[in-house]
């Protein structure tokens, strides 16, 4: 049997956890515990084992390794995190993040090419600089190469984007739609990973208001779906509320 090693430091990262960074040349790395309600600036309750790859909180006590951390913040089976987690590279989930950041769009043609509002365009060149970097250090040798241009403001071209607005939050409300499910069937006993998808879903209705804007029209075509999704939401947030509750008396 091969052991595929997953370093439980990157998937800290990946899920967005933030490090003590005097610990960073430690055999145990101290993270902010996502799992507990006493996660905030300068709390680093949550050890990160760079030799097991398994972390465990000190303060709340939930344990595991580098696919079940990754599972948990992110709504999914243990299997789907693997999965997830072999395909990506080092520098892939910091990418998705960032593009995430610019409220960008995927075209439904192949390749990564994305729209991104003009209101971004100061980041985008982050990016670019960032991609470009990257390249130089690739050891695969093959090049990175990034380029950006402007697409022409009028009527037509913003039907078009609309079209591809449409295509590509219909694919997200989907994995939203299935991983708040999946928090729901699963009995998921977690506040704080609950609250993360809670605002995953507000981000993503903010989203939309933003696209309104620039796009000059309500997107009113997926109403059914985002109502659907907001319903999740909610009971999420009434299980972490109730959680809550019932810990505190």
């Amino acid at each position: 049997m091969v052991y595929e090693k997953i370093p439980i430091v990157d998937t800290a990262r990946w899920c967005g956890l933030v490090l003590d960074s005097r610990t960073l040349r430690r055999r145990e790395v101290e993270a902010s515990c996502p799992f507990c309600g006493d996660h905030g600036k300068g709390k680093y309750h949550l050890s990160l084992n760079t030799v097991t790859d398994q972390f465990r909180c000190n303060l709340c006590g939930v344990r595991g390794n580098s696919v079940s951390l990754y599972a948990r913040l992110n709504g999914v089976s243990n299997k789907q995190a693997f999965q997830e987690l072999r395909k990506g590279t080092n520098v892939y989930p910091i990418c998705t993040n960032f593009l995430r950041g610019l409220d960008a769009t995927k075209l439904s043609i192949a390749g990564h090419m994305y729209f991104i509002p003009k209101t971004y365009m100061e980041k985008v060149d982050i990016f670019e600089d960032f991609i470009t970097l990257l390249g130089g250090l690739n050891r695969n040798n093959t090049p990175l190469m990034v380029n950006s241009f402007y697409i022409i403001d009028d009527e037509k071209q913003r039907g078009k984007m609309t079209e591809e607005f449409y295509a590509a939050v219909k694919k997200e409300i989907a994995t939203y739609q299935e991983r708040c499910d999946y928090l729901i069937q699963s009995g998921s006993q977690s506040p704080a990973v609950m609250d993360r998808w809670v605002l995953k879903v507000r981000g993503l209705e903010e989203k939309k208001k933003h696209y309104e804007q620039v796009l000059q029209r309500e997107l009113d075509g997926l109403d059914d779906e985002f109502n659907t999704l907001k319903f999740l939401a909610q009971e999420l947030q009434v299980r972490a509320n109730s959680i809550r509750f019932q810990k505190a008396a």
